[in-house]
This record gives C-alpha cells, structure tokens and sequence, in this order.
C-alpha cells in the first residue's frame, strides 16, 4: 500500500467561475464550478485512499457544493479508517489465540 498524502490543507477552494444550470422547468440558476485546483485535491485524496491510506482528508473550510462532497468524503474515509482499524484487531485476536468465539465490544 502506498502512503502518499494530498495536499489539502494547502490549498484553498477558490471562487470559480460561474455556469448555468437548467432545470426542467426551463429555469436556470448560476451555479459556481468547481476550481480545478479543488478537483485536483479531491483526485488525490481519493487515490490516497484506494491506495490503503485512511487518515487523508479534505478540507473542512469549503463551502458549498465542495464543502457537502468533503464532508461526505471524510465521513466515508472516517468509517474505513474505523474498520479496517477493527479488522486488524480482530485478525490480531484470531492470529494470537487461534479463537473465533471472542465477542467485539
């Protein structure tokens, strides 16, 4: 497993430039896309994590759109990170004592 980290904490979400989205109704709304720098954040916190690594995260400073997918994203992360750190203390247990009748609490 690699265990390369992202730079996320050192790059801030920037303001980036608007586009049109269209409803269904005919209606449209400007809407912020994102900063291919905050693309590029996102890339590679999510490589870091397929790549076995779960203490990466993304900013928690963003706002908006951004702000909802780094939240989600470190919500997931955090619930791999919380059970993989379980699979290995029970691998630990298994390998140790040679026992499947231990109860997790």
């Amino acid at each position: 497993m690699k265990s390369k980290s992202p730079q996320s904490t050192a790059v801030a979400s920037g303001a980036g430039t608007a586009a049109a989205v269209h409803s269904g109704n005919g209606s449209s709304i400007a809407v912020a896309e994102p900063v291919a720098a905050d693309l590029s954040v996102v890339l590679a916190a999510l490589q870091t994590m397929r790549d076995g690594d779960f203490s990466v995260r993304l900013p928690g400073s963003w706002t908006g759109l951004a702000g909802k997918i780094a939240d989600t994203f470190n919500d997931i992360v955090a619930s791999n990170q919380q059970m993989a750190q379980e699979l290995k203390r029970v691998g630990q247990v298994i390998g140790r004592d040679g026992r499947f009748d231990q109860h997790t609490s």
